[in-house]
């Protein structure tokens, strides 16, 4: 079953497919900058980035690195020309998002991958981890 889900919910789910589901990481008070930045973005954006997603829940692999990369520890990278979704591999075949942003550089900024890092603690800490 697919499902696309982007209002307020306490699982905030993006996509579900057969390999993976992808959702938004929330704060404890149900805010996410990841879905705050998707909804900034213009329609072309958007479905760029949802292809990606869909692509990776489904299949589950994105074997292009120009598209999906690991960039450090436990943070990944949804690559969607020129933006970045910074995320996560979860328990139960679970995908976070945790943050969004604009490429400007080469590299991902360390204040991105700081903030990724960051809102993984929170996730963990909701989770129980």
């Amino acid at each position: 079953m697919i499902q696309y889900i982007m209002g307020k919910s306490k699982q905030s789910i993006v996509y579900a497919g057969r390999a993976f589901t992808i959702e938004w990481f929330q704060n404890a008070s149900g805010k996410s900058q990841a879905r705050d930045f998707f909804k900034s973005l213009n329609m072309q954006d958007r479905a760029k980035t949802i292809a990606l997603f869909e692509r990776m829940a489904d299949i589950g692999k994105i074997y292009d690195k120009a598209k999906f990369r690991h960039e450090e520890g436990e943070i990944y990278a949804f690559k969607p020309q020129p933006n970045r979704f910074l995320s996560c591999f979860w328990k139960g075949k679970r995908i976070i998002v945790l943050a969004g942003f604009i490429k400007k550089s080469q590299k991902v900024p360390k204040k991105e991958l700081k903030r990724a890092k960051e809102y993984l603690q929170q996730f963990k800490q909701m989770e129980g981890e």
